[in-house]
């Protein structure tokens, strides 16, 4: 019987010219010719997936995905016959068809109808790209083949001697087998021939006192381990068998604890009262109080290698000027921080000492200006900048001696153009250097002031010579408290 493949409402898409396919699908299909029961619409063609076995073997339900298509074609395979679905609409053009992998089968080829509209075709990943033509139809035939199975052992090591007995895994993916289990030093297969591709997974029932070490299989790309949850997950290989190995040990002893105390000291007798401190890292304990010239200890015994930091809170009176750790490697200590952190060792006691002092009080700024330097009977004005650290070329560069004394700057009056501002400078600096040594609230050191002053000199500049002579004197009037007899009497 000549067989006519169309779809309803549409032109004539193929005939006489697919005899072969026509009569293969003879005994599947009927008296009746199959219909292509979905209209191509505009862009659009038809692909057809047909499915073929090499033996008889070949049955059951196969999946495929389409590219640009939601939902998989289904087929159920007829051995050697070549089984059809109906066509697909799908956009013109180049279509990939991928068959879903199924354990024990494997595609062994695609081929097209007509031949030529098959781009490409990969057996290995279940794969082709088929040209569909604008309104017409291509048809993909994939032909499998039956895998042979494959086998899994499970291998239980002991990595010392004091592992012994037999351990159970759980066994999924396996049908008709949930468990296997294996003697410390031998190897037991799952279950005889396991389809190819057939995903396993084993998981290791934990045992007291034993722990997990190592999970190995080989071949190494069959699978992958977790040694967290105990599992390894393999893929059956055709012909072939998968090795996997667990390797336990006794669980080490559990060490004894330690104890950690905190002791308050006073660097002066007026350090009196209790200090707070808040404790990390122990359960159950959040602060502890210690008195001065006491030691508390934290939460008894507390397990070997926890890490625990303290962190007193400073009262606002007092400041903190040590830390100190016994045994010194037992932990750091971070004095701007208020904090210790020690590791605590097991039978032993750490103690962590903090030392406090009572906040001395503030020092009120001050500075005095260069008229009182000039009357009164002060130290130090006869010190010359060359000494103190002024580049000597940067006083002559300005027109002063190398031999400039503070007390001489004091005189300088200032003046126009660089020079003058140098002056003006010179001057407001010998009390400012003055003041570095002698006010206690004076917001400069010395070693700033000398700094300053050299950049500013070395600038050559009018304006950044007045700029820093401006600072200084303002740094010069905040007040004098300074007592020196008058030079002037």
């Amino acid at each position: 019987m000549q067989r006519n493949f169309r779809h309803v409402g549409a032109q004539l898409l193929f005939t006489g010219t697919l005899a072969a396919l026509v009569a293969a699908c003879s005994s599947v299909d009927g008296p009746t010719a199959p219909t292509f029961a979905v209209v191509p619409g505009p862009g659009q063609g038809i692909i057809e997936i047909c499915k073929q076995g090499e033996s008889a073997a070949v049955t059951g339900t196969f999946t495929f995905n389409i590219s640009g298509v939601a939902t998989p074609v289904t087929i159920t395979a007829n051995g050697t016959n070549l089984v059809c679905a109906f066509g697909v609409a799908v956009t013109a053009g180049n279509v990939t068809v991928t068959e879903q992998a199924r354990a024990g089968f494997a595609v062994s080829s695609v081929t097209a109808i007509p031949a030529a509209n098959l781009v490409s075709s990969d057996p290995a990943a279940g794969s082709a790209v088929a040209a569909v033509p604008l309104g017409g139809i291509t048809t993909l035939i994939f032909t499998n083949k039956v895998q042979p199975p494959g086998t899994l052992k499970v291998c239980k090591e002991g990595a010392t001697a004091d592992v012994t007995g037999t351990f159970t895994f759980a066994v999924t993916g396996v049908p008709g087998t949930t468990s296997v289990a294996v003697p410390v030093g031998q190897c037991v297969f799952v279950n005889g021939d396991i389809a190819a591709g057939t995903v396993v997974t084993l998981t290791e029932n934990a045992v007291a006192g034993i722990d997990l070490t190592d999970i190995t299989i080989v071949p190494t790309g069959a699978g992958t381990t977790n040694l967290a949850t105990r599992t390894a997950t393999v893929t059956i290989i055709s012909g072939a068998t998968i090795e996997v190995t667990f390797t336990n040990a006794e669980h080490p002893p559990e060490l004894p604890p330690g104890t950690l105390k905190v002791c308050k000291e006073g660097a002066t007798a007026d350090v009196t009262g209790s200090f707070t401190f808040a404790v990390a890292g122990v359960a159950g304990t959040t602060s502890v109080t210690v008195p001065v010239g006491q030691c508390v200890f934290v939460n008894g015994p507390i397990a070997a290698g926890t890490v625990v930091t303290l962190t007193e809170t400073v009262p606002s009176d007092f400041i903190l000027t040590d830390i100190t750790i016994v045994p010194a490697n037992a932990g750091t200590t971070n004095l701007a921080g208020h904090s210790a952190t020690v590791t605590i060792a097991s039978g032993a006691t750490i103690e962590v000492t903090f030392t406090n002092a009572e906040k001395p009080p503030e020092v009120p700024p001050a500075g005095c200006t260069p008229g009182y330097f000039k009357n009164h009977q002060v130290p130090g004005l006869d010190a010359t900048f060359a000494s103190l650290g002024v580049t000597a070329s940067l006083l002559t560069a300005v027109g002063q001696p190398t031999t400039l004394t503070l007390d001489q700057a004091l005189d300088l009056q200032g003046g126009k153009g660089v020079t003058g501002a140098a002056e003006t400078l010179l001057r407001a600096a010998a009390a400012a250097i003055l003041n570095s040594q002698l006010s206690a609230g004076y917001p400069f050191t010395t070693a700033q002031i000398i700094a300053a002053l050299n950049t500013a000199l070395a600038s050559g500049d009018r304006a950044t010579m007045l700029a820093l002579a401006s600072q200084l004197d303002a740094a010069n009037n905040l007040g004098c408290t300074l007592t020196f007899p008058n030079r002037n009497q």
